[in-house]
């Protein structure tokens, strides 16, 4: 981890936990890391979860970030695949 890196813990809940195996993974990802630069490292580190990737929300305390935002630092984060029915 370099000295502009940040550790950020992620939470996969459901289906996405399942696929890769654990509940919960730590990443250490560069200062000012977007959430679309989140799934693009998660998609390297995971590819066979990129189906889900796209259509999953990242959850940060109770909001729901865009894609563009900012990952925040010293905040739990949440992975929320779709859920299934209507």
């Amino acid at each position: 981890m370099s000295g502009q890196d940040q550790r950020h813990q992620l939470r996969l809940v459901a289906g996405l936990a399942e696929q890769v195996g654990q509940p919960f993974i730590a990443l250490d990802l560069p200062a000012g890391t977007t959430v679309e630069g989140l799934r693009q490292q998660l998609a390297a580190l995971y590819p066979h979860i990129v189906p889900l990737l796209g259509k999953s929300l990242l959850v940060a305390g109770d909001r729901i970030l865009d894609d563009h935002a900012p990952l925040p630092t010293g905040e739990p984060l949440a992975l929320v695949p779709p859920a299934a029915g209507g």
